[in-house]
């Protein structure tokens, strides 16, 4: 995952609670350089997203900051493991560790209690010393023959562990990981679902 995507997500994140900041603090608070993040808010002043302003940075529109990040979401590049499992995806879901945070379909369904559609993939992020935590797990559960159906991200991105919560990665990174994955009526459904309830995000 590339390190300017932190912005993306902290700033996507701070559109509902706080909707300026400096860059220095947007630097600290994901761990990059503050030339990196001048480079990120260059590219969204440019599509009128961000104002730069004395006082700091306004965010002007969260949806295109979600699209412009969402362009560029290589979920493909980041995966670690993948495997095909024979339980169904809500089985998977609680078999799995304290250590991973539920992205895409699972990480919405767990955010808001139902999904929108029926889905049969799990996405999860985990730090990459837990990996062999996860592949262990998965040599105790019943194989599958075919298509893979649990895939994970083992990824060296402190922010995004710090901005999940119970295990779910927030709105913005499960909106851009389900907006990454091939067009289906699924993914389709989840997006729009996603976008209903959370009307800030809506361009």
């Amino acid at each position: 995952m590339l390190k300017k995507e932190r912005v993306y997500r902290e700033l996507v994140w701070l559109a509902e609670r706080k909707p300026s900041v400096t860059q220095r603090e947007l630097a600290s608070a994901c761990g990059v350089s503050l030339n990196l993040v001048n480079s990120v808010v260059r590219e969204l002043k440019r599509i009128g997203a961000v104002a730069v302003r004395p006082m700091g940075l306004a965010i002007l529109n969260p949806a295109k900051i979600l699209y412009a990040w969402a362009s560029q979401r290589h979920l493909e590049e980041d995966l670690s493991l993948r495997c095909a499992i024979n339980l169904p995806v809500h089985e998977i879901e609680k078999n799995m560790p304290g250590e991973v945070v539920f992205t895409a379909f699972s990480g919405w369904r767990l955010r808001v209690g139902q999904a929108p559609f029926d889905y049969r993939t799990v996405y999860v992020y985990v730090r990459p010393q837990a990996l062999p935590i996860v592949s262990r797990l998965f040599s105790t559960l019943p194989r599958a023959r075919g298509e893979a159906n649990v895939f994970v991200m083992a990824v060296e991105d402190p922010h995004l562990f710090h901005r999940s919560e119970h295990q779910l990665a927030p709105v913005g990174q499960i909106f851009v990981d389900i907006y990454a994955l091939p067009t289906t009526p699924t993914t389709d459904g989840f997006l729009r679902d996603i976008l209903e309830k959370n009307p800030h995000l809506r361009l």
